[in-house]
């Protein structure tokens, strides 16, 4: 998803109007000239050709004359700034969110192409694999007992490396096991006992 889509479907959801709507009503006038003012503030070297586009508007002078009138209002009008700052900080959120799991998708794409490179995911089998990853905990245990941080890194990416190629070897996306594993334990209970969460039975 691009910045400014991100953007405007952060916007959209966060002052509840569409911002493709011709209508002028207030709210709607508010939520676009926010969106004008972040796209500007967030997204280098946008034009507002491009911005008018992104509500549905063909000409630029709109989103020109709402963008200006806006930011003299935004010097008086608190309601508006904090309704701005509220939603920007929002967007800034998302964007930053969205930006790690760009990394994270380019990553595993990285980590998938290695493991095809050396022959790994047409020769090894499963069970190698996931004694692999077996090999790797046993590093970060010893790590951790040996309180060595570097070490510490280093076994919690080769875990990672593993799972990945687990993952690719099972044909499942490893962020549909996360998910798969998150709406587990967010419904477990349990207590700690000697360090360790235990769950209930």
């Amino acid at each position: 998803m691009s910045n400014i889509n991100l953007i405007k479907k952060v916007v959209s959801r966060e002052l509840y109007v569409d911002l493709n709507s011709s209508r002028r009503t207030k709210d709607i006038i508010v939520a676009k000239s926010i969106f004008y003012h972040i796209c500007k503030d967030l997204v280098p070297k946008i034009t507002f050709l491009e911005l008018a586009e992104a509500t549905g508007r063909k000409s630029h002078g709109s989103a020109f004359s709402l963008y200006n009138k806006t930011k003299f209002e935004m010097t008086y009008n608190k309601l508006l700034k904090e309704q701005y700052d509220r939603v920007l900080l929002k967007v800034k959120y998302e964007l930053s969110e969205d930006e790690k799991s760009n990394n994270f998708n380019k990553l595993e794409a990285l980590v998938i192409a290695w493991a095809k490179d050396k022959g790994i995911l047409d020769r090894a089998t499963t069970i190698a694999q996931a004694m692999k990853t077996s090999e790797e905990v046993n590093e970060l245990i010893k790590a951790i007992e040996d309180d060595d941080r570097d070490e510490i890194i280093d076994a919690i990416g080769d875990i990672l490396v593993t799972i990945i190629i687990q993952s690719e070897m099972q044909g499942v996306s490893i962020l549909d096991c996360l998910n798969s594993a998150y709406n587990v334990i967010s419904k477990r209970t349990g207590k700690m006992i000697n360090g360790q969460f235990v769950k209930d039975k």
